[in-house]
């Protein structure tokens, strides 16, 4: 089942990604708007509606990861119940009631308690360590979904500007084949949020990259399950809190960023 939700959330960020007055961008629109009823829905229906063939739509839900239509319909209808519950439980457990005051301040003091978690716990000599690895690398792959890469996107250019090349790549993206062009003296620096966003493309991309001696820095806040894929792990924020972590990496990427013209 958890395959199959990674799948469907696929589906959603290529959604996202496409650009306007695309096929990809018109598929997009008419599967997004047929979301509730795509099991009524055929290729042929939705393909006069987006004014654009069966075989684009096809190429369109192949790129998502899906075999056919058939799959993509199949793995929608089971999941789509599940992933409003997963969700939804974990909204219940990372934010609060924001219709309220209260609520409002409960926002707050967990984004403090997540921060000042961070701040406890940070080895302020191995983040040292960590930039100066950063700056003697022969490359540096930052790897993370959208919102790390967001964040991160300051340091691939502070790292550029000292003479680093720096590669940012997108965790669901990722192929095994860069990682078959690392050798020793290449950095990879993962960055992760929680377990249940591991991916198979993210396990077989460090497998390899490790298997080429390249050192695999990993940022994470749930403790251990990264411990046979990478060399070196910052644990950041308060474990299985998910999204409040990105507080913690916000600060965590600034530090390291001052850290480049510190040291």
């Amino acid at each position: 089942m958890s395959n199959n939700i990674e799948k469907i959330t696929s589906f959603y960020r290529l959604c996202n990604e496409c650009q306007q007055n695309s096929n990809d961008y018109s598929i997009s629109r008419v599967l997004m708007r047929h979301i509730n009823d795509m099991g009524e829905m055929t290729l042929e229906i939705l393909a006069e509606e987006a004014m654009i063939s069966t075989s684009s739509i096809s190429r369109f839900i192949t790129k998502a990861g899906f075999k056919n239509f058939q799959e993509f319909k199949y793995i929608l209808l089971e999941c789509q119940g599940n992933l409003y519950k997963a969700r939804n439980k974990m909204q219940k457990i990372t934010q609060s009631d924001v219709t309220t005051a209260e609520g409002i301040q409960r926002m707050k003091l967990m984004a403090e308690e997540n921060i000042n978690q961070t701040v406890t716990n940070m080895d302020v000599d191995a983040l040292i360590e960590i930039t100066k690895l950063l700056l003697k690398a022969k490359s540096v792959s930052i790897i993370g979904d959208v919102e790390e890469q967001t964040i991160f996107l300051p340091m691939q250019l502070d790292l550029i500007s000292n003479g680093v090349p720096t590669f940012l790549y997108y965790s669901r993206e990722v192929q095994k084949s860069h990682a078959d062009h690392l050798t020793e003296g290449d950095v990879v620096l993962f960055v992760a949020i929680a377990e249940d966003f591991f991916t198979d493309v993210q396990k077989n991309f460090l497998r390899q990259a490790k298997k080429n001696k390249a050192m695999i820095i990993a940022f994470c806040q749930d403790e251990s399950y990264l411990d046979n894929y990478v060399d070196r792990i910052i644990y950041y924020g308060i474990p299985k809190t998910i999204l409040n972590g990105y507080y913690s990496l916000l600060l965590l990427a600034s530090i390291l960023t001052d850290m480049i013209y510190q040291i």
